[in-house]
């Protein structure tokens, strides 16, 4: 199942010293990763979204949701179930299909 392919990529943006996450151009599907901003505690910073893994987070497809807000459209959920499938596809999706397996990437 291919994915949408609008401009640039979901990444959701975990910037360390603000505590926050947020996501980067969140109507395109064909990446996804974590990158990671600045210095802190990255498992403590991804908690409320997801869980780090090594060198990978596990994000939840649910707070992916959430982090869209406004884009989160029905269109936006179209695209987000493409890259569920994909993920799913390629082993990327956890066994209770509730989280997407991310790299991380640093800012």
């Amino acid at each position: 199942m291919p994915w949408p392919v609008p401009s640039a990529a979901v990444i959701v943006v975990a910037d360390l010293p603000a505590d926050a996450v947020e996501l980067a151009e969140p109507s395109d599907f064909t990446r996804f990763h974590v990158e990671v901003q600045g210095d802190g505690d990255l498992a403590a910073v991804l908690a409320p979204f997801g869980r780090l893994d090594g060198e990978h987070a596990w994000i939840d497809v649910e707070a992916l949701a959430s982090l869209a807000g406004a884009d989160a459209d029905a269109e936006w959920r179209t695209g987000l179930d493409a890259m569920v499938g994909y993920a799913r596809e390629h082993g990327f999706l956890s066994d209770d299909g509730a989280a997407i397996r991310a790299h991380l990437e640093r800012g």
